[in-house]
């Protein structure tokens, strides 16, 4: 009975667990003897009880369809849940990959239109045993079963005929939310360490994907579609360079909301690494997009691939080393550069940029919002530690207004004076909740008139101002 056996193996090895190393394990050698028979008869069952397939030829859409046998799949599933149970995971994936490898198997999915035959897999099931397989031998951590993963040629034959699950056997590990990402320790980051990350990122760009000739349409269809909201960070998988991009956004958390949080300098200096093979990465893929390395267009993979460099080097818990990425950047790349100096502290340089070179007051303020929150960030990570060491907060310290650069800049820079100020009123009118407002009244010429003023910023205050005292004398009445 094939599905009393499959039922009987699957118990048996989720009971057990993962087996490492069976020495460790305290399964004794006789045990693994044993197992080792059942699934020699298991696989002769399997030849014996075999079933037929129906497949049609990948190259033609009109073929007729054709009918072969393959090994009854029960009893090959019950053979490797029995050797995953006993720690052979490399005998279990050897007969994963070589039924993968079957023709029969690889083009029975081609026949849509028949309902599979019991007792066959198609290839999708196939690939997602085995990427389960994978994966659950990748979570579990153990070095040895790491080195595994990396080095069994089924990982890498996963990666190139289903992208998306090879993938997924490398980060479903990593956390998949913001609640995640705060629950976890600097010691269980993904990317604290960089011995696996480095070896996966060797692996992943050395994958050429195969694009089989029913899906370029839909691989075309995700390129126009990914400037949509909801599918604005989707990469086409036809790369191994868009294979370690996405991986290395999971790793670092960007593509999952990691929020900000305040790392030691040595978890810093780990992940630095990681953060440059990032940017570069994403870099490349702008720049191989183009025909012309000068040309000022970029395609819509191109454009997906600057949009991601652009939240990457914007984003509060990057670590891009600025040195290395700013030698590499194009001088036409004038946000991306306004963004690395930023990072390297130059902000009124930064803000000079985005006024003047690129003349947008909306992307000069949307770079000090990214500080400012940045700040608050900060003020309540040491507003925390102060509460759980016991130690007394010391909110007298001041801390520098991310808006007061802007402000100088637009009245330092602006050809036009009378645009400069209007620009800096303007910034004052639009973040007077943030910035601090009399530190940025004292920038702006004296002879300014106070109506200049009233409507746009001093009324505002002082509503904001009775509004404040009253509600602090209901709650002081309280």
């Amino acid at each position: 009975n094939p599905s009393l056996a499959n039922r009987a193996a699957k118990s048996c090895a989720t009971k057990i667990g993962v087996v490492s190393n069976v020495k460790d394990s305290g399964i004794n050698t006789e045990t693994v003897a044993l197992c080792k028979q059942i699934v020699e008869r298991l696989l002769t069952a399997s030849e014996s009880h075999k079933v037929e397939v129906t497949s049609a030829v990948p190259t033609r859409s009109n073929a007729t369809p054709t009918r072969s046998k393959v090994g009854h799949m029960e009893f090959v599933e019950a053979a490797t849940w029995l050797l995953r149970a006993c720690g052979e995971h490399h005998h279990a994936i050897d007969i994963q990959q070589k039924k993968l490898a079957n023709p029969a198997v690889r083009n029975s999915t081609n026949a849509r239109e028949l309902p599979p035959s019991r007792g066959a897999w198609s290839q999708i099931k196939y690939e997602s045993f085995l990427a389960s397989h994978l994966g659950e031998l990748w979570s579990y951590g153990d070095e040895s079963t790491r080195e595994l993963v990396l080095e069994s040629p089924a990982t890498r034959q996963l990666l190139e005929s289903n992208p998306l699950l090879g993938l997924g056997v490398f980060t479903a590990s990593h956390p998949g939310n913001e609640d995640q990402w705060r629950k976890l320790v600097s010691r269980e980051d993904p990317a604290a360490s960089n011995k696996f990350p480095k070896r996966v990122v060797e692996l992943l760009k050395s994958i050429r994907p195969l694009i089989p000739h029913d899906k370029r349409e839909r691989i075309v269809q995700i390129q126009s579609s990914a400037f949509s909201q909801e599918n604005k960070c989707l990469l086409p998988l036809e790369s191994g360079r868009a294979l370690t991009v996405t991986y290395l956004e999971s790793l670092v958390g960007i593509s999952t909301k990691k929020p900000t949080m305040k790392d030691s300098s040595e978890f810093i200096e780990n992940i630095t690494e990681m953060h440059n093979e990032l940017a570069l990465l994403l870099l490349e893929g702008v720049l191989s997009e183009r025909t012309d390395v000068e040309s000022e267009g970029d395609s819509a993979l191109g454009s997906l691939y600057r949009s991601k460099l652009r939240r990457l080097l914007g984003w509060s818990n990057a670590a891009v080393n600025p040195d290395t990425l700013m030698t590499a950047l194009p001088a036409s790349f004038l946000r991306e550069r306004a963004l690395v100096l930023g990072q390297l502290g130059r902000h009124e340089d930064a803000l000079r940029i985005f006024y003047c070179e690129l003349k947008s007051l909306d992307l000069a303020l949307e770079y000090c919002d990214a500080r400012f929150e940045k700040q608050q960030v900060q003020i309540s990570f040491d507003e925390k530690s102060s509460l759980e060491s016991k130690a007394v907060f010391n909110d007298s310290i001041p801390t520098a207004c991310p808006y007061l650069p802007l402000v100088a800049v637009a009245l330092k820079t602006d050809k036009d004076p009378d645009a400069g100020i209007a620009a800096a009123i303007k910034v004052l009118s639009l973040r007077r909740q943030n910035i601090n407002r009399s530190a940025a009244l004292r920038l702006l010429p004296k002879n300014i008139p106070i109506a200049a003023l009233s409507q746009s910023v001093l009324v505002p205050a002082l509503i904001e101002g009775e509004s404040q005292a009253r509600r602090m004398e209901v709650v002081s009445s309280l």
